[in-house]
């Protein structure tokens, strides 16, 4: 299993993040709320795999597309995953994260 921890990339957030999750139609989150809702979501899920597949290198807007395996009450469900990020002073920071 990977770490199940929004912490480790949490800090990485832009100030505003847009969040969709499997049900949702998505939204703005401030980063201290995204981290918030991405935690509420993993509490009761473990992450088994990600692999991205669709990586975007540009300058201007890098994202990646991969598969998700979620285990959830001991069923396995497969989802992609999306990222986007942008350029925040001197370091990228995650502005869109979605799991579908």
């Amino acid at each position: 299993m990977l770490e199940n921890s929004v912490e480790s990339f949490a800090a990485h957030f832009s100030p505003r993040v847009f969040i969709q999750l499997p049900g949702s139609e998505g939204e703005f989150y401030s980063a201290k709320q995204a981290f918030y809702v991405l935690d509420h979501y993993l509490r009761d899920r473990d992450v088994v795999t990600v692999q991205f597949s669709i990586p975007e290198t540009s300058e201007l807007h890098p994202y990646a597309i991969g598969d998700v395996t979620i285990m959830v009450g001991g069923t396995r469900q497969q989802a992609r995953l999306n990222v986007v990020l942008a350029k925040g002073g001197d370091q990228w920071m995650i502005t869109h994260f979605s799991i579908q």
